[in-house]
C-alpha cells in the first residue's frame, strides 16, 4: 500500500510544503496553517521518476517525446499509459515553471 502523500503550494512564500498522511489525524500545524492561507494542494502519484523524483499533480514531466502535466482526472493520472514504457522525467512544476505549459498547452 503507498503512502498518502500530499503537497502544498504556499501562495505568500511562493514554496512546496511536503506532508504525509497519518491516518485519520490531521497532518501537523504546519498544515493547519496553510488550510487557512491561500495555498494549494496536490496529491503524490505513487510514482517515481527515472531519478527517483517523486511525481505529484501538477508535476511536468517529459516521456522521451513530449511534456505534460501530471493531473487526476476520473480517477485515472494522465500519464498512467507512459508509466510502464517510458522512464518519466520530471522537469518542473505548474508554479515553478509555468512556461513549460506553454508549448503544449497544458
Amino acid at each position: 500500500m503507498r503512502e498518502i502523500k500530499f503537497r502544498a503550494w504556499d501562495k505568500e512564500t511562493n514554496q512546496w510544503h511536503y506532508f504525509i498522511m497519518d491516518g485519520c489525524k490531521s497532518f501537523d500545524r504546519t498544515s493547519m496553517k496553510l488550510c487557512d492561507l491561500d495555498s494549494e494542494w496536490y496529491q503524490f502519484t505513487g510514482w517515481k521518476d527515472k531519478a527517483g523524483v517523486e511525481i505529484y499533480e501538477g508535476d511536468i514531466v517529459f516521456n522521451g517525446a513530449f511534456n505534460f502535466v501530471i493531473k487526476l482526472s476520473n480517477g485515472v493520472w494522465s500519464g498512467y499509459a507512459y508509466t510502464t514504457e517510458t522512464a518519466l522525467e520530471v522537469i518542473g512544476d505548474i508554479y515553478r515553471n509555468p512556461e513549460l505549459t506553454k508549448s503544449f498547452g497544458g
